[in-house]
């Protein structure tokens, strides 16, 4: 039952990715999904006295239990629907991981995540190649180049979604071919592979959303230097050349702050969209409140409008590490980068192909948080990066080569070969 609730939260969190204006019309019906999966696994994990728990399951419930007690010290500046958002993605790690007992299984749920992407990768795309689905602040206001958000609520979101995609099907190839080597995909998952990757190729380029390009090119770069330097220097000098050649027009789209700075609308303190301003601000704010407050933070959820932190004067910091720290205070951050080692060595502790596509995988998302706002104020990104986590604190053995076939046979949809037991 766990098992067939994971799968329809892992199919049903990209299609409730769609949105509508500015506001998340399906958040609630996410929340009340894993709500059930939450409590079919902990009510079994209870009446069998049976749970099979980590370091990182520790610390999860550490972070956790931190946080709900912030929102209670701080009720009257908090936002529950926050909390959930916050909480959620990392238990879905400890479901997930606990619930998958195979890597078919995990596969089977990584298939069902990719093809829940197809009606908002597929319909963004139709629509902003139809002209619709432009962002609802329109043009970019220095370059006047149009950001487009498609189904999604704004452009940040969409190109989020798109690397997300792209590099989950990477993972799933990776891990594919690690445990069953060259194993052929029927034609319709390469239909649908190169189908969805090429529809979420065109609508990340149009979402112009700089920081999710960075971390699919972070992905890219990561994997490729581990497991093959001779394409990756192919593939810089290509880009090289690229870049060069056509500078005057991919300037505007790859730096508009400088195209601001040249029309005299800021200094050089507005690079990347005024980062180096949003953190100077809010880390001198943190260290200006009184040390209790500085333990716990300023209270989740405690925002005004969506940018502003109610009687403080943060500002939005397009850092999600230092978002953590402004919530949760030093404990809650402490524990946050605590979760980020033991991730970190998990994947270092894999083997072959199947560990440098975890490393890229987590290394690009590492930066894309730092840099914005992505996999812990992205809720619905955030509950699947920790699914495809999942697989590095699976709990099954390495089975036989028999087994390897029949579960490759239900993973892949062709026919097992006939091999003898060993």
């Amino acid at each position: 039952m766990e098992l067939l609730l994971l799968k329809l939260v892992a199919f049903l969190r990209p299609i409730l990715l769609i949105e509508v204006g500015q506001e998340n019309l399906f958040d609630l019906a996410a929340i009340l999904t894993f709500g059930l999966l939450a409590f079919t696994f902990f009510t079994k994990a209870a009446v069998q006295k049976s749970i099979d728990l980590t370091l990182m399951d520790v610390l999860v419930a550490a972070f956790a239990l931190w946080s709900v007690c912030v929102y209670a010290v701080y009720f009257e500046m908090a936002s529950m629907r926050n909390l959930a958002k916050l909480i959620i993605p990392f238990f879905t790690y400890t479901i997930a991981r606990n619930v998958l007992t195979s890597t078919a299984e995990y596969l089977k749920v990584l298939l069902l995540m990719i093809i829940g992407f197809v009606p908002p990768v597929l319909l963004s795309a139709g629509l902003i190649a139809s002209g619709g689905g432009l962002e609802q602040f329109g043009n970019n206001y220095w370059t006047g180049i149009p950001r487009w958000a498609g189904v999604f609520a704004g452009s940040h979101n969409l190109g989020h979604s798109m690397t997300f995609l792209l590099m989950a099907i990477g993972i799933y190839l990776v891990v594919l071919k690690d445990r069953y080597g060259k194993t052929p995909l029927p034609l319709v998952m390469k239909i649908l592979f190169v189908t969805l990757a090429a529809a979420a190729l065109y609508c990340l380029w149009m979402s112009q959303v700089r920081t999710a390009l960075v971390g699919l090119v972070a992905f890219m770069a990561v994997f490729l230097f581990f497991t093959n330097r001779k394409a990756l220097i192919v593939s810089v000098a290509v880009v090289g050349v690229v870049i060069v050649a056509f500078l005057p027009l991919l300037f505007p789209y790859l730096f508009p702050d400088l195209v601001m700075i040249q029309k005299g609308q800021g200094d050089m303190s507005y690079i990347a969209s005024g980062r180096p301003v949003f953190w100077e601000n809010n880390l001198k704010l943190f260290a200006g409140l009184s040390f209790d407050r500085q333990l716990a933070g300023v209270g989740i959820g405690n925002k005004e409008g969506e940018a502003v932190y109610t009687g403080e004067g943060f500002m939005d910091s397009h850092n999600d590490f230092l978002e953590v720290l402004i919530h949760t205070g030093i404990v809650g951050f402490v524990l946050f980068l605590a979760m980020q080692i033991v991730f970190f060595r998990a994947i270092l502790r894999l083997n072959g192909a199947v560990k440098y596509g975890f490393l890229a995988f987590f290394l690009a998302i590492a930066i894309m948080n730092f840099s914005s706002n992505s996999y812990i104020s992205r809720f619905g990104l955030g509950q699947m990066y920790y699914i495809v986590l999942a697989y590095v604190g699976l709990r099954a053995h390495a089975p036989s080569r028999q087994a390897r076939e029949v579960e490759r046979a239900s993973v892949v949809g062709i026919q097992p070969m006939n091999v003898r037991g060993t």
